[in-house]
Parts: structure tokens; sequence; C-alpha cells
């Protein structure tokens, strides 16, 4: 038997504030709410990968932690750059290379995000 996980079922992000981080998720970022457990957590969604907003959780390092987001087109990334901007969201870092471009921008809790075009 070749036994093989086939991708990340969810993640689960400790948050200060439900609220404050669903706003951000979901209409900055623009994944979906699927369930609400309040006062604990709030589950979303961006395609197949499920975040779990955790308020009973202690928070992460935030400069130790951090997680991407990639869209298939060069175009894609721009019009998030154009987005974040719209939603006075920094870019806190961006880097060019043969083999795409990233773009870094911090959450409600600090935590390092990212937005990438890999090159194929």
């Amino acid at each position: 038997m070749n036994l093989k996980a086939n991708g990340i079922a969810h993640l689960s992000l400790p948050v200060t504030s439900l609220a404050q981080s669903m706003r951000f998720y979901r209409d900055v970022l623009g994944m979906r709410v699927l369930v609400e457990d309040l006062p604990r957590r709030i589950f979303m969604q961006a395609e197949t990968v499920i975040l779990t907003l955790d308020a009973e959780a202690p928070l992460l390092p935030a400069e130790h932690f951090h997680f991407g987001f990639f869209v298939a087109a060069m175009e894609d990334l721009e019009a998030w750059i154009v987005r974040l901007k719209q939603h006075a969201v920094a870019i806190i870092a961006e880097e060019k290379s043969e083999r795409g471009w990233s773009i870094n921008f911090h959450d409600p809790d600090g935590y390092r995000l990212e937005i990438t075009y890999f090159q194929r």
C-alpha cells in the first residue's frame, strides 16, 4: 500500500478577535464563512483549504509563522496588490525572480501572509 497525504484539509489560526479576523479574511481575502461556532471559532474556506479562526488558542509567535496563497496568473497578483491597497493593507515585502513573484502583508494579529504567482 502506498500511503500519502493528499493535501492540507485545514489550518487552525489563533486570533485575538474573531470578528476582526473574520472581516479581514472574508472582506479582504475573499474567503467564505462556513460555520460560526461562537464564541470559540469560525471556519472559513479558500478553495480547497479551510482556515479555522480560533479565539481560545494562544497566539503563535508572529515573527516565526506565515502562510501563503497562490494565484494562477501574474495579472491576478497585480489585482491583489490593488485590492490590498484599497483595504489599506500595507505590502511589507515583494520578491520577483525568474520563478515568479510574491508579496507579503500582515493580518490583524500580525501574522505574515503571502500571495505568490509561480511561473511554470
